[in-house]
């Protein structure tokens, strides 16, 4: 919802994050209109580009091996890493970490190419793979600050490999430095401007992770929430190494090749030693960075942030896998892992959530609150003038199922005056708050929208001569709180 709401003007940065998830998204919503599946598609297609680039880069470190693992390894790394729940059930969130994965797989890929260059010869350096490095860690961190974990993962790497020996690995990371610092130097000169005027998401940042409670409350935040949120979202991967090795034995059995088999190799130990230490690096060093940010720091580190921290988990399987293989049944097995999960996910949030009174956003009831608000505006046309809504001001997030749902022009023509604050809005103009302004802002039991400036807002509705409250159930079971949509119209020119 929210990068529908900023997707009205290209900003070189927002009060919350950087800008490159929404300069994908504006251009598409002029063609398409402010549609929410079309952030859907946009976050799993953000899926599917990592996979692919992950796949190359495990193709190469096969290829290291020397054709002692089989050349469908990868793939079949990529099959147990598509079961991750952060690319199946949290893969549609169109947000800022979903957004960063493709750009991080790219960084791994062109660090790792930019290696086998120095390791085939260590006087010789490649130039582009290098500059391409510089250029996806500027994208990733266009897209979010949490980059410089990642970043800081392959900078370790770079001293346990011995490569900060070369003098020609140095002149790579220069050139990666100043690739980088060109690709994201305007956003960082907006960041500057906003962080002396004490706004900007470095301002977001801070206050995220800030943690006022006692050290060992922070500890158990880690451990309890993170560190095990980060267990149960990974596990489907388990679950599928785990269907894999089944169906790879019961071809085993019907071959009747036993003797021969147990003697080979697993495919992990036919890696290359350093390789293998690359490869766990990428998979454990985030998490472990995080956690020791986290604890060092008393800093409070938010289980959704690891979306991007496990890209080539699927190798895990490499540990216990051997030839031979039925490619086919285990494609099968794993296309039917995946619909079992989506069906028991679908029934959880959906029908079982609402018969318990489980209030998300996954089944927030957008379409209705949408349907009475507007039939709030048709039915006030002396002061609407019989004009289509354009302007929004209050709660972003509620503004959002308004324009995802606006039946007039797909929320093209319509802005979000994001808590009635200039600086959250900067695509909103002076002549627009010269047109009537619809003031929104909404409840539900314990769960209330808090803005900056809500105490304001609702002073602003509840004088307004053209106010109401909407009460819109949330879920099915009697009882539940539901949402409690507060509203007004304002005529133009009250609002500057």
């Amino acid at each position: 919802m929210e990068e529908l709401v900023w997707a009205s003007s290209f900003e070189w940065g927002y009060q919350k994050h950087p800008p490159l998830p929404t300069w994908v998204l504006y251009p598409l919503t002029i063609v398409l209109g402010k549609a929410v599946w079309l952030t859907y598609a946009l976050g799993y297609l953000s899926v599917v580009f990592t996979q692919i680039i992950i796949y190359l880069l495990l193709k190469r470190v096969v290829e290291q091996a020397r054709l002692q693992v089989p050349i469908n390894a990868p793939f079949l790394a990529i099959l147990c890493t598509s079961t991750i729940a952060y690319y199946t059930v949290r893969g549609g969130d169109y947000n800022h970490n979903s957004m960063q994965l493709w750009s991080i797989a790219a960084m791994f890929l062109f660090y790792y190419q930019a290696w086998l260059v120095e390791r085939a010869n260590e006087f010789s350096i490649s130039w582009g793979y290098w500059a391409l490095l510089g250029l996806f860690a500027g994208l990733a961190f266009l897209t979010k600050y949490s980059v410089l974990v990642q970043i800081a993962v392959l900078g370790l790497h770079f001293l346990w490999a011995g490569r900060w020996q070369s003098k020609y690995a140095w002149g790579g990371v220069l050139v990666a430095f100043v690739v980088m610092m060109l690709t994201i130097s305007p956003h960082v000169l907006w960041v500057l401007g906003q962080t002396k005027l004490q706004q900007g998401p470095l301002f977001y940042v801070s206050h995220s992770m800030a943690h006022a409670g006692e050290y060992t409350d922070l500890i158990k935040e880690l451990l309890m929430g993170f560190l095990a949120t980060q267990f149960y979202r990974t596990a489907p991967v388990i679950l599928a190494i785990c269907l894999i090795l089944y169906v790879s034995k019961k071809s085993l059995r019907r071959r009747e090749s036993n003797t021969s088999v147990a003697e080979q190799s697993t495919w992990w130990n036919s890696l290359r030693p350093d390789d293998r230490a690359f490869l766990v690096m990428l998979t454990l060093g985030p998490t472990i960075i995080s956690l020791a940010i986290g604890l060092s720091l008393s800093q409070q580190i938010e289980a959704k942030w690891a979306v991007t921290f496990y890209l080539p988990i699927g190798c895990l399987l490499w540990i216990w896998m051997k030839s031979p293989i039925d490619l086919g049944s285990i494609i099968k097995k794993i296309v039917l892992f995946h619909l079992f999960v989506a069906l028991i996910y679908g029934v959880v949030v959906g029908p079982l959530a609402s018969q318990m009174g489980r209030q998300s956003r996954a089944n927030y009831p957008c379409q209705e609150v949408a349907r009475q608000v507007y039939q709030r505006w048709m039915e006030n046309p002396e002061v609407t003038k019989g004009k289509p809504l354009k302007l929004i001001g209050g709660d972003g997030w509620i503004a959002g199922c308004l324009i995802s749902n606006d039946p007039v022009s797909q929320g093209l023509q319509m802005k979000v005056w994001i808590d009635l604050d200039d600086k959250q809005s900067p695509w909103v103009s002076a002549s627009d708050k010269e047109q009537a302004i619809l003031l929104i802002t909404g409840e539900s039991g314990r769960l209330v929208w808090q803005g900056e400036n809500v105490e304001k807002i609702m002073k602003l509705i509840k004088t307004s001569e053209y106010h109401g409250e909407e009460s819109v159930a949330w879920t099915t079971k009697e009882g539940a709180s539901p949402v409690k949509i507060h509203w007004a119209i304002l005529p133009s020119g009250r609002l500057e």
